[in-house]
């Protein structure tokens, strides 16, 4: 049971679940197996299939790969298939247990549809985008972890001339890496920050081949970790701006 905390208003702008496989499945570019598409229509009703495009791989072959677009009802979250990946991205994120739910069965028909299948790579991302109104660069420090500040402190009489204060962290654990990029990113660069808008973007992931099972797995790890980093990164006013479930 996932007791991690839940909230109501959250900040965050995209979830994004992907599983890169190591060769790609050719037939996926003129044909995806009939019990695969079924399990996605399960939740993701509207398909759309687009035109096969050359695409050049890593080891310098060329390909066509052809994206299996597939939207939910509101088309906010869809499933994409393509010859070299799964990827389900959801604008409108209601829960992990939803996620799950929904992901999980979909990557088992896959690999029942394809026994030879090796993994490249397998992750899972939450973009975080924290916009309060009128709050400056000064005062995240009500709302954020001061250890993800330091940065503004260089220059700090500066601040109203800012364009961009962003960090990128990353730590290799062995059986997975877990990536942190934080701060003011600024999409106006390198015009002065207008919209003080603070990324949390956490990503967790595994480079290597992994069976059905250990993608279940993992996506469990992963929503662990991702979940103690955000907590971490965090203050109380935050969470009471979010509006965190107490029941």
């Amino acid at each position: 049971m996932d007791c991690s905390p839940k909230y109501s208003n959250p900040f965050l702008v995209e979830v994004i679940s992907r599983l890169d496989f190591a060769t790609p499945i050719k037939q996926f570019a003129t044909d995806l197996p009939k019990a695969l598409i079924k399990e996605i229509l399960n939740n993701f009703k509207i398909m759309e299939p687009s035109e096969p495009q050359l695409v050049e791989t890593p080891e310098g072959s060329v390909i066509a790969i052809k994206e299996n677009v597939f939207y939910d009802e509101n088309r906010k979250n869809r499933v994409v298939l393509t010859p070299t990946a799964l990827f389900m991205d959801y604008k409108n994120y209601t829960s992990f247990e939803i996620l799950k739910k929904q992901f999980i069965p979909i990557v088992e028909s896959l690999y029942e549809n394809n026994p030879n299948l090796l993994s490249r790579r397998f992750g899972l991302r939450y973009i975080n985008k924290i916009f309060i109104q009128d709050v400056g660069i000064s005062d995240w420090g009500k709302y954020l972890n001061d250890a993800l500040l330091g940065i503004f402190a260089i220059m700090g009489e500066n601040n109203n001339m800012l364009s961009r204060a962003f960090h990128n962290l990353s730590w290799n654990h062995g059986h997975y890496n877990l990536t942190l990029n934080f701060g003011i990113h600024n999409q106006d660069h390198p015009a002065i920050v207008r919209r003080n808008e603070f990324t949390i973007d956490l990503d967790a992931f595994y480079s290597g081949s992994l069976e059905y099972k250990e993608v279940e797995e993992k996506i469990e790890l992963f929503h662990t970790k991702i979940q103690e980093l955000f907590e971490y990164s965090i203050k109380d006013p935050l969470r009471e701006k979010m509006e965190q479930d107490q029941t």
